[in-house]
């Protein structure tokens, strides 16, 4: 204890492993008699004291053990202490502290909701520039898209040309290809379609209106007579036309100025042997339509089934004119009943057998 509590830093012990080593061999030298398992004994007698009730000493108490009450397990002589001191701060965490790897992985893992986000946002940029591609080349390729004829009325523009005889010029190529020639004067377009697929406001029952890719199709029943229509905007003055082929059955025609509720219509009819008539009809029974042209035979019409043909009627006012296959077969048909409406097709049969029509790219020029 002197050695340790000396004055001169150098003669002290130079770390508290060397002190406690000093001290543990002091005491081996106090106790040389003592064995290793009396010390032990002596240690648990020293316990026992320490942890019961305290009592007066026994008088033939021997004096070994009140000076032993404090001793100390000797130190095995094969144990060498190492002389490197001891830190004073561990050099690593308690275990307990540190997260465990279910925790990490918790900690930098997003949340499924903001994830399924992210993967939705990224899914939809990545289909909307494909989205837009698709539809500006089917509109681009289809010749009777408003679309197209825009496009060249622009292209007009942007080569130097005067814009409105651009869109002149792409009207008139319009209208060339729906079978317009220029003397008939018509304007902008108003309505297109090519009947191919669904959609432009026409009836799709699946039944007696429905489309495939060959065009539109009217099926009526045995002696009876079916029209389908569109519910575009009513028409006034225009120019219709649409190509037409009979499969079977007796009648068929273009429908204009329709009025849905009355039952009340214009039609240009054609048949299965080459006639045609023009009719104001009203309601369900044909017996009371009015014919305005009756059946007129013509070499204008291509005669038989599945056979294609290309209506065309120009109505101003009260006038119409009639045109097939870009032949004119009447002119200045006058009647007031009906001044403007809508537009259908119509087949039917006198026979027993059924009836069905099938009509494609239909045109409605501003007249």
């Amino acid at each position: 204890m002197l050695q340790a509590l000396a004055k001169d830093p150098e003669q002290r012990y130079q770390s508290a492993r060397a002190f406690s080593n000093a001290y543990l061999q002091a005491l081996q030298k106090a106790i040389p008699t003592c064995s290793l398992e009396n010390a032990l004994a002596l240690t648990q007698t020293d316990l026992m004291l320490t942890i019961s009730e305290p009592t007066e000493p026994a008088e033939d108490a021997s004096p070994l053990i009140k000076k032993t009450t404090k001793l100390q397990p000797p130190v095995d002589p094969d144990f060498v202490l190492s002389e490197v001191p001891t830190p004073l701060f561990p050099l690593q965490m308690p275990m307990a502290s540190w997260p465990s790897p279910n925790q990490l992985r918790q900690a930098h893992r997003p949340s499924r909701p903001l994830l399924f986000t992210l993967i939705s946002l990224l899914l939809l940029l990545l289909a909307l520039p494909l989205l837009m591609f698709w539809y500006s080349i089917r509109w681009q390729a289809a010749p009777n898209s408003l679309f197209s004829l825009a496009s060249q009325s622009s292209q007009g523009f942007l080569q130097g040309g005067n814009p409105a005889q651009a869109t002149l010029a792409a009207r008139a190529r319009v209208q060339a290809t729906a079978g317009i020639t220029s003397e008939i004067g018509a304007g902008p377009i108003l309505y297109t379609h090519d009947l191919t697929s669904p959609g432009g406001g026409w009836l799709n029952d699946g039944q007696q209106c429905y489309f495939t890719p060959q065009g539109y199709h009217v099926y009526a029943a045995s002696r009876a007579l079916a029209w389908c229509y569109t519910n575009a905007p009513s028409f006034t003055n225009m120019a219709i036309t649409v190509q037409a082929r009979l499969s079977r059955g007796t009648i068929y025609g273009l429908i204009f100025r329709l009025q849905p509720e009355s039952q009340s219509f214009y039609v240009l009819e054609l048949n299965n042997t080459g006639s045609y008539r023009f009719v104001r009809a009203q309601g369900s029974d044909p017996a009371t339509w009015l014919p305005l042209i009756d059946w007129t035979h013509s070499g204008a019409i291509i005669n038989g089934y599945g056979q294609l043909n290309t209506l065309l009627a120009i109505m101003q006012g009260t006038r119409f004119t009639l045109y097939i296959n870009k032949q004119l077969i009447f002119s200045n048909v006058v009647d007031n009943a009906y001044t403007s409406g809508m537009v259908g097709f119509l087949t039917g049969s006198d026979q027993e057998s059924d009836s069905e029509a099938v009509f494609r790219n239909l045109w409605i020029f501003e007249k």
